[in-house]
């Protein structure tokens, strides 16, 4: 086998001949099978292929159409929405300055009569309190004389050891005051 020799149209041939897509003798059969596979492709292209992925990008475009509408209008649904929740708000919170704000004056009133009346029933205590006060200091200066013409006999006893009448205290007061 090693040393066997080929001949005929075997390995010497092929070796003499030229690249055989270069081989002017073979460029026929190259074009019609370029042609034929050729359109073979296009035609498997374009009746099957691009419009499977025609089909595709278009319900894609579709798809990605609706959904943007759908998103457009829920986004004005959520405008709406916030919108009309804003307002309730609102009237909520001026509801409420205008309940608290009543609330206010309606105290306001309250107190301000409370104190009022207070006012008047501290004054009425302080003048009777004065009265009374008045009266006690007339009844202490009326009793002042007696009760030191009482007690003045005591102190001068406790002073000096002398016994003095309620008399002889009468008596000397009157030389002093006189």
């Amino acid at each position: 086998m090693a040393g066997e020799t080929h001949s005929g149209t075997g390995y010497e041939e092929a070796a003499s001949s030229a690249f055989p897509p270069f081989d002017f003798s073979t460029f026929p059969s190259q074009i019609f099978w370029l042609v034929l596979t050729f359109g073979v492709m296009y035609v498997v292209l374009s009746r099957v292929i691009l419009p499977k992925m025609e089909n595709t990008l278009a319900r894609r475009a579709d798809q990605i159409a609706g959904d943007l509408d759908q998103a457009a209008k829920l986004t004005e649904e959520v405008a709406a929405v916030s919108a009309a929740s804003e307002r309730r708000m609102a009237e909520a919170r001026a509801r409420a300055r205008d309940l608290a704000a009543k609330a206010r004056s309606e105290a306001d009133v309250e107190i301000a009569r409370a104190t009022d009346q207070a006012d008047i029933e501290i004054g009425n205590r302080l003048s009777a309190a004065t009265a009374r006060l008045s009266q006690a200091r007339t009844e202490a200066l009326a009793n002042v004389g007696s009760i030191a013409l009482e007690t003045a006999p005591a102190i001068v006893q406790r002073l000096t050891g002398a016994k003095v009448t309620a008399t002889q205290v009468k008596a000397a007061a009157k030389k002093v005051l006189a």
